[in-house]
């Protein structure tokens, strides 16, 4: 139900389970911590993150427990609590708690692997929100260089990366860093038709207009403003 977006159904399920395992006292068990960290996940998305923390605080205790602090499985719900705190706007926390991921997961994986990757973007995300943009860029750029040597040249999730650095590039005054980055992730998401271009044609717009690029910048904010109605709706947030 999760993944059908049903979240208050899906909490009614996982408090069920939860009182399932509480009758039993059952209090230690892994099924009992994913049923906790499911009913995070969905009052995190119904928008009530403070009992989501105490659920997936609950569900970390048992992870450490019963698998060891350095656990990938433990690591990946710790992050799962980053990604709470993110929502909560406690973006500071989120990102400590992002590294110390990010140092568990290095001391098993690569430094470039898929999951050390994406540990990574999320701490640049919470960085960048906390207003410290030049660290956060030097992270989104090694995400970019990650993706590129895991995926190759044509990859959506290289693109999504390059999108996501370009428009930092721009903010710290690298605009032609930002157009070139840009106009690669252009290059592969136009062949796929995909729903990103609406984003990468806005995120341009936003660089031309950083280096008073006026009329280039009108254009790029149209093709966007176009994607986004065809694909989102006139009335849509982003059109």
């Amino acid at each position: 139900k999760l993944q059908q977006a049903q979240f208050a159904a899906a909490m009614e399920d996982f408090s069920h389970a939860l009182a399932v395992f509480e009758a039993e006292a059952d209090t230690h068990s892994l099924d009992l911590a994913k049923a906790l960290s499911g009913r995070a996940e969905a009052r995190l998305m119904l928008g009530d993150p403070e009992q989501a923390r105490a659920d997936q605080l609950a569900a970390n205790a048992i992870y450490a427990a019963v698998l060891g602090p350095e656990d990938r499985e433990t690591l990946g719900q710790l992050s799962n609590l980053a990604v709470i705190e993110t929502r909560a706007g406690t973006v500071l926390e989120a990102a400590r708690i992002f590294r110390q991921v990010l140092a568990g997961l290095e001391r098993v994986e690569p430094p470039d692997s898929a999951r050390v990757l994406d540990v990574v973007l999320n701490l640049a995300t919470a960085l960048d929100t906390a207003g410290q943009g030049m660290e956060a860029l030097a992270l989104f750029e090694r995400v970019v260089a990650g993706r590129r040597r895991i995926y190759g040249d044509r990859h959506p999730l290289l693109a999504e990366a390059l999108v996501i650095a370009g428009l930092r590039m721009s903010r710290a005054g690298r605009g032609d860093d930002a157009l070139r980055a840009l106009g690669e992730a252009r290059a592969i998401y136009a062949p796929l038709d995909h729903p990103e271009l609406g984003t990468v044609d806005n995120f341009s717009g936003l660089t031309y207009a950083d280096l008073g690029r006026f009329a280039e910048a009108e254009a790029a904010f149209a093709a966007a403003s176009a994607r986004f109605s065809r694909d989102l709706g006139p009335e849509h947030v982003m059109t």
